[in-house]
């Protein structure tokens, strides 16, 4: 989680909140100013303050570093959005007029028919998508934006979820991407109190670098990781294309980008990335280093909505290639900040730095897992044992709620004893079993 003092003073610099107007303007902006510190940052100074903070902290590679870190492009590769707002007339008219459109796409046995809101002319899905909560009847597309709604509601629900893909930010940029949500909502009638992230992407892409060269570190063990599944990706011939690193707030995906083109024939993701990444080449091998992100985790419990994500991406970056997983020669596994950072992974860390611009101080609450019934019941018998024993209250035959007013109108000095004992009979009787000996 972002340090209390550090989400303060971004609380003080937020021009407009949640619910006001001009929100997604708000966010805009923020990424128009996250633009101009990318394309002002030069290559000397990034180097020159890496090397200063190198030498004090090991956060992106080894103290002494002789030769620059290789910067390689990237960008957001897909983000999840859930919109919460209120509805006038014309969110009705909308629905309305989109059931009319998706009836007749079913009738005529079609996947998409033309629809437009406002002057945004796009095509409305014949079937409806999610499950739950989240499941919404009509799904209007524009631009490769997914935006899926159904009817008004009062329930606290988000009324809008958006997808949208990372082809949408190759080609059109994430300011412009930013713009066209704003303005397709607010033709549908939405006035906007707050969007929450429910997942982002992002990604670089190494052209002239293999998945080989990862993996080779990998199974040399040159890694720490928080998390403890790490799955290999084969192909039908039985060939490396990349791997996984799983975990519940994060996980991390190095495959080759060009050979998962050509497995799903998306050829036209080619021509993007060689006229918006690539400058116009297309590179012998290429690998993608992918980050996801769920926001909604305890992890990330301060970033509440999309402007708090635009704000803490150099954070997240930094606790995701540092604290949660970084390639290291280990030598010591109890002191793994000391391990040199190996250089392809300093290459990384140095790409998504100058992706989200700059890094910012990120501390990590550990949080605890979820315990199961077993462990929670013979906390709550011991909790209670303890109270009847310090009050000497004798539980026998009496109900729970007799028992509770008599331990709060008792004050009774502690006896160690008769806690062990008390303990003991409560255990005995519900035959609850210690915790680790079930």
């Amino acid at each position: 989680m972002i340090p209390s003092r550090e989400t303060e003073r971004l609380r003080k610099l937020r021009p407009v909140q949640p619910g006001e107007e001009g929100y997604v303007q708000s966010c805009v902006e923020r990424l128009d100013g996250w633009v101009r510190r990318l394309n002002a940052e030069r290559l000397g100074d990034l180097v020159a303050k890496r090397r200063r903070e190198t030498s004090k902290r090991d956060v992106g590679g080894p103290p002494g570093i002789t030769a620059p870190p290789t910067l390689h492009q990237g960008g957001l590769d897909w983000l999840d959005l859930s919109v919460y707002g209120e509805t006038s007339e014309r969110y009705n008219d909308v629905c309305l007029k989109a059931s009319l459109v998706r009836d007749q796409v079913r009738r005529d046995k079609d996947k998409w028919g033309l629809f437009p809101i406002g002057t945004r002319f796009g095509r409305i899905k014949g079937q409806g998508e999610g499950t739950g909560y989240s499941h919404c009847p009509y799904v209007f597309e524009y631009k490769s934006i997914k935006f899926k709604f159904g009817s008004p509601r009062s329930d606290g629900k988000p009324l809008v979820f958006v997808d949208i893909p990372g082809e949408s930010f190759l080609v059109l940029g994430e300011r412009s991407v930013l713009l066209i949500v704003g303005d397709v909502l607010k033709l549908m009638g939405i006035t906007i109190e707050k969007i929450r992230v429910r997942r982002v992407d992002a990604c670089i892409d190494m052209p002239g670098v293999s998945v080989e060269q990862f993996w080779q570190e990998m199974t040399q063990k040159h890694f720490t990781t928080r998390s403890k599944k790490v799955r290999p990706f084969l192909n039908n011939h039985m060939e490396l294309t990349g791997f996984t690193v799983q975990g519940e707030c994060c996980s991390m995906t190095v495959y080759d980008k060009l050979a998962d083109i050509r497995e799903k024939q998306k050829e036209h993701q080619l021509s993007y990335l060689q006229e918006h990444r690539w400058n116009g080449e297309q590179p012998a091998e290429a690998t993608r280093v992918e980050f996801r992100i769920r926001p909604g985790s305890t992890v990330f419990a301060d970033i509440r909505d999309l402007f708090d994500l635009l704000e803490g991406l150099g954070s997240i970056f930094a606790w995701a290639t540092g604290a949660w997983f970084r390639m290291v020669k280990v030598h010591d596994r109890r002191h793994t900040e000391r391990a040199k950072v190996v250089p392809l992974w300093r290459d990384v860390v140095a790409s998504f730095q100058a992706l989200a611009g700059k890094f910012d101080c990120f501390v990590h609450r550990r949080f605890p897992g979820m315990c199961d019934a077993t462990k929670l019941t013979a906390v709550a018998l011991g909790v209670l044992a303890k109270a009847f024993a310090l009050t000497h209250v004798d539980p026998a035959g009496e109900p729970l709620e007799t028992l509770i007013a008599s331990v709060m109108t008792r004050q009774r000095e502690p006896d160690k004893e008769s806690i062990a004992l008390v303990r003991a009979d409560l255990m005995q009787r519900y035959e609850i079993a210690e915790v680790g000996t079930a």
